[in-house]
């Protein structure tokens, strides 16, 4: 039995819609409006406020990815345990591959990144696992990144031991 795709509506998208009530169907109706050169009824201010919050998306998703990448590359590096090693080195595999593919389609967002916010979050979510834990005393980590952007995202760098620690 052939299974039917499902059809699209053909009803345009209606250019009245307010943004807060659907924006999804706001911004189709805008990109239609683009596309058929009618410029003159492009609900121009929202547009632009929904584009900068897209941009703005990203790099909160990008930072996302490498307060992910900070945490476990803490762990590795200060925590006196020999396990859960393997744990945190699969976390920070997974959270590398997500930061590195979001850095892919958006290359600018490494110029807009705040690595030292991104860290200072990073080693909050390490230092409270040490804390919960029992692992060590978090102050003994950094208070300012010892990482650059590109050691965050090289998938062959993996911290050995702080000295004092292996």
């Amino acid at each position: 039995m052939a299974v039917e795709a499902p059809v699209r509506s053909q009803r345009a998208p209606d250019a009245r819609v307010e943004p807060e009530r659907d924006a999804r169907e706001w911004l189709r109706a805008q990109i239609d409006l683009l596309r058929g050169g009618r410029w003159e009824a492009v609900d121009l201010e929202p547009l632009i406020e929904t584009l900068e919050d897209m941009g703005d998306s990203q790099l909160e998703a990008f930072e996302g990815a490498l307060v992910r990448v900070i945490e476990p590359l803490l762990k590795l590096q200060y925590s006196p345990r020999d396990e859960p090693r393997r744990g945190s080195l699969v976390s920070l595999t997974a959270h590398r591959v997500n930061a590195r593919r979001r850095l892919r389609r958006s290359p600018s967002l490494a110029r807009r990144v705040d690595l030292d916010e991104v860290y200072g979050d990073g080693r909050t979510l390490a230092a409270r696992a040490f804390a919960v834990f029992g692992d060590c005393d978090p102050a003994v980590l950094p208070e300012r990144c010892p990482y650059a952007l590109d050691a965050l995202l090289d998938e062959d760098m993996v911290p050995g031991p702080a000295p004092g620690n292996g």
